[in-house]
């Protein structure tokens, strides 16, 4: 369901490149609602990746300034950061998943880190799995992967309500 809620906000955005050179990202204004997905995509070396690390507040930008859920990342100080990167889904490229553990305790993963108990999030995670299964989204490998990298990324609606602030 998209919303009027503040979801992420780039308002005259330049990324510099690391390593000198021509800005990867000039003069960026984007807004996504709260409720909308958007996916980052770009060829290697365009700046896809530090841009979302950007929105995360793990780069500054060289000008203008992003906003998430209505805070300027740019102000918020590294424990407001942690708190704030909880609330916002990403699924990096590289889905970082254990392969020593199944999709449902990959799921898990981030919920036990959060405080969740166990007996809650191992529920929930089961549910996604099953509804991915349903809808006929787990044919191959991959597809498992990029379930529990969802899963992942969605954590916070599977939080109790009273921990996904």
């Amino acid at each position: 369901m998209i919303t009027n809620q503040p979801g992420i906000e780039l308002i005259d955005v330049r990324l510099d490149h690391p390593r000198g050179g021509p800005p990867l990202v000039r003069d960026a204004n984007l807004r996504v609602t709260g409720g909308e997905r958007a996916l980052i995509v770009g060829a290697a070396g365009v700046g896809t990746s530090r841009l979302v690390a950007a929105v995360l507040g793990e780069v500054t930008p060289g000008a203008g300034r992003i906003e998430v859920l209505g805070r300027d990342v740019g102000k918020l100080r590294r424990s407001s950061l942690r708190l704030l990167r909880r609330r916002v889904g990403i699924v990096p490229q590289d889905l970082c998943l254990l392969e020593d553990r199944s999709a449902q305790l990959n799921i898990v993963l981030p919920l036990e880190i959060d405080g969740i108990p166990r007996s809650i999030s191992i529920v929930n995670a089961a549910r996604v799995v099953i509804a991915r299964a349903r809808s006929g989204h787990l044919g191959i490998a991959g597809d498992v992967m990029r379930c529990a990298a969802l899963g992942r990324a969605s954590r916070r609606f599977f939080a109790p309500a009273d921990r996904r602030a």
